[in-house]
């Protein structure tokens, strides 16, 4: 596995999404004390893990997937470390083991709501999804029962809610869903095979109209991934989205922003706009971030189509005014600064102050 550099890095990719999609509990510890000492990280074991373990076995993976969940970022990272390891490490485990780790420990430990466990599991799914299905490609030469299609049905069993579930058990599968999602995207093999890709998508697009409280996490997935995919992958991203009506909201605004500034001869579906910046689209852009633009729209037979639930009311920034800002930004290497700053002035009188 890389060095720890490289893992700490994605625990760091973390950081990187919508806070409302941290951790209340991710925060740094504080100590006002003046005498205290550091606290030493105990050594875990990387042995691999065995088919049948005896009991002190069984202790040590309670052990392990217990660091993993731990609110210290420090403790999570040597876990996922001896995780991995004891699965993949030299010759990696027999693949029985690799699925009961799957089915029972990681994909099953993303609907869990404890400490940071949604982080140091999705760290060493990642990390697992990527030596399955990217450049080792284990899933062909050594794990030939774990397909793609497998491990992608392991995610959506082990995260739905059952029937009976309370709300908070109810938000945690979604969540645990929307990061086993996020994993995938991370680690990179949705893209080298486009179906697998929009079977990700169909289940964010899911998701996404059945909470309204998801929509914003579930945009800032795609736009992860439209930074991940070739230009005809993001094409047919597009359509999707404004086929089921996600153009004209501040998520499809920021998918669309996202996919031109990384494609500017890209092709985009004829409605609703070429560019959401643009100037004949400034006059139906307010009401797009506004999240106000969903309408019930008729199709060709006369029946309504379902539109994405409007999304309530946060105090929390919506991450579609990062990549507005990054757009104006990019374009001073392009234009001039009179030019961009008339332009963002349009902008702002006509979407912000208007």
């Amino acid at each position: 596995m890389g060095n720890k550099r490289k893992r700490v890095a994605k625990e760091a990719l973390a950081d990187n999404q919508p806070s409302q999609k941290r951790s209340k509990k991710e925060t740094p510890a504080v100590n006002g004390s003046t005498n205290s000492k550091p606290v030493k990280v105990q050594q875990l074991s990387k042995s691999a893990f065995t088919e049948n373990p005896t009991v002190d076995e069984r202790k040590r993976e309670m052990l392990l997937y217990d660091k993993l969940g731990s609110e210290d970022v420090n403790e999570r990272i040597e876990a996922a470390d001896a995780i991995i390891s004891g699965l993949l490490g030299g010759n990696g485990v027999p693949e029985p083991v690799l699925l009961r780790h799957l089915e029972k420990r990681l994909f099953r430990g993303l609907a869990s709501g404890r400490n940071a466990s949604r982080l140091g599991f999705s760290l060493v799914l990642t990390e697992i999804l990527g030596q399955l299905f990217g450049e080792k490609n284990l899933a062909g030469s050594k794990y030939t029962g774990l397909t793609f299609d497998k491990v992608w049905g392991i995610l959506v069993q082990k995260t739905q809610a059952a029937g009976a579930s309370s709300g908070q058990e109810e938000r945690d599968h979604y969540f645990g869903q929307l990061f086993g999602v996020e994993c995938f995207v991370r680690s990179g093999v949705l893209f080298s095979d486009s179906s697998r890709w929009m079977v990700a998508l169909d289940l964010l697009l899911k998701l996404a109209a059945k909470k309204s409280w998801l929509k914003s996490q579930c945009g800032y997935v795609v736009v992860q991934a439209i930074s991940q995919m070739k230009q005809d992958l993001a094409e047919k991203t597009l359509g999707k989205l404004a086929e089921e009506g996600y153009a004209k909201t501040p998520e499809g605004v920021g998918i669309w922003i996202a996919a031109l500034d990384r494609f500017p001869d890209m092709k985009v579906p004829a409605q609703p706009w070429r560019h959401p910046l643009s100037n004949t689209s400034l006059t139906a852009l307010p009401a797009a971030l506004k999240d106000s633009g969903k309408e019930p729209s008729n199709n060709e037979d006369g029946a309504k189509k379902q539109q994405p639930k409007q999304g309530g009311w946060t105090a929390q920034l919506h991450f579609v005014w990062d990549l507005i800002l990054a757009h104006y930004i990019k374009l001073v290497g392009t234009k001039s600064e009179d030019e961009v700053a008339k332009e963002f002035e349009q902008f702002w009188n006509r979407v912000v102050d208007g």
